[in-house]
């Protein structure tokens, strides 16, 4: 039998990022993926261990909110929202969970999402949920997040907003999304783990590891995100030194990207 729903509406709420009180948004938990770098590909993919959270905004689809500069009620705060080096193709994934969404493929059921969460851990012992595949998770209600996190057992994310106070609950289970040393220093101190994307030229120190995904490491390591685990926030290092992660600025936009990062360094 087909499974009628191929996942859930957690949650649909005024968005919680910075001025952006007047924007609905809504998240959407799904259960599988078809991204390689996340869960690889052919016979060793771990499509069924990665369910992922999906920020969307209800107005419109979420490339034509890039086009118009209007992706901030799910995006506000990432330096790379608008066109400016995000490495999503919002017309690919993003699009399709929107349009998806709007057919009503997505059960409107936080429960069930969530007892759905804890069965699936069962089943699948490596299961782990990523929050944010599109958007930020900061953007939604804390409770629906905080309880797909609960029954998920282990997640990845990042967040753009990590230095705001309201948003520290995430420390535990997101990393902090960085475009400079000093930034990733910032977070450290203020106890999150970050994700620095630099650009090529730019040396790691001791304490950030380089992502095993990079173009060229990936091609020894054959690393998914469902492998690595590393990008669990805070809570990955258990009571350890905080060690951040780092991959150079990627994607088809990785030009934008570039210039993006240099653009901050003279703020």
């Amino acid at each position: 039998m087909v499974d009628p729903f191929s996942g859930f509406e957690i949650c649909r709420n005024r968005s919680q990022l910075l001025g952006q009180g007047n924007r609905e948004v809504c998240g959407v938990l799904i259960k599988k993926t078809k991204n390689v770098k996340i869960a690889g590909k052919g016979k060793y993919a771990d499509v069924d261990a990665s369910p992922q959270l999906y920020i969307l905004d209800t107005e419109k689809e979420p490339h034509t909110l890039i086009k118009e500069g209007r992706d901030d009620s799910t995006c506000f705060g990432c330096v790379f929202k608008s066109g400016k080096g995000c490495y999503v193709r919002a017309w690919h994934g993003p699009l399709n969970v929107y349009r998806a969404w709007k057919r009503g493929r997505y059960l409107p059921d936080l429960d069930v999402a969530v007892t759905w969460l804890k069965r699936a851990r069962q089943i699948f012992p490596n299961l782990i949920m990523r929050l944010g595949a599109y958007g930020e998770t900061s953007a939604l209600l804390r409770t629906p997040v905080e309880q797909c996190i609960e029954a998920a057992g282990e997640n990845l994310g990042y967040l753009a907003n990590w230095d705001k106070p309201e948003f520290q609950w995430l420390r535990e289970h997101c990393m902090a999304s960085v475009q400079s040393l000093a930034d990733a220093d910032k977070a450290i101190d203020m106890g999150w783990a970050p994700f620095w994307v630099r650009t090529v030229n730019e040396k790691l120190p001791s304490y950030i590891n380089q992502c095993p995904a990079d173009k060229i490491l990936n091609k020894q390591t054959k690393a998914t995100c469902v492998k690595c685990r590393a990008c669990q926030g805070k809570k990955a290092f258990k009571g350890e030194k905080i060690l951040g992660k780092s991959i150079v600025a990627h994607g088809f936009r990785s030009g934008n990207a570039v210039r993006t990062i240099k653009s901050t360094w003279h703020r």
